[in-house]
């Protein structure tokens, strides 16, 4: 049964890594992994512990976090991009959620990669 499963979008919506939601739900950060990249709904227990681990309904891990009622504009997209480098957050409140949401995601992979404070001068010139 194909589905789409979010379990990723929701990890990081919750600021976790992989290894911080394992603990969570008594998987380990290899499953985490695993489920975060295929293309099939896991076990109902897996889900129910992977739902308990971050506060959902197993129904809400194939929602994404985000839901808008209308696609986002260009202008939308680049006003939520400019907010991510700025920092600034003077938005709609569910834009403002998915910037500090870009903006984690952002921070974390650049501080995995160790060029932490590089993402954050970018912005001001």
């Amino acid at each position: 049964m194909e589905t789409t499963l979010y379990l990723c979008a929701w990890r990081l919506h919750n600021g976790l890594t992989q290894k911080e939601l394992a603990l969570r739900t008594g998987l380990t950060q290899a499953q985490i992994s695993y489920l975060e990249h295929q293309n099939h709904a896991p076990a109902l227990k897996t889900l129910e512990k992977l739902a308990k681990g971050l506060g959902l309904s197993t129904q809400d891990l194939f929602q994404p976090p985000f839901r808008f009622k209308a696609p986002l504009s260009r202008h939308d997209i680049d006003a939520i991009a400019e907010a991510v480098v700025s920092g600034k957050r003077n938005m709609k409140p569910q834009w403002n959620q998915l910037a500090d949401a870009a903006s984690s995601l952002i921070s974390r992979k650049l501080n995995a990669y160790s060029v932490p404070g590089r993402f954050a001068n970018r912005g001001k010139r």
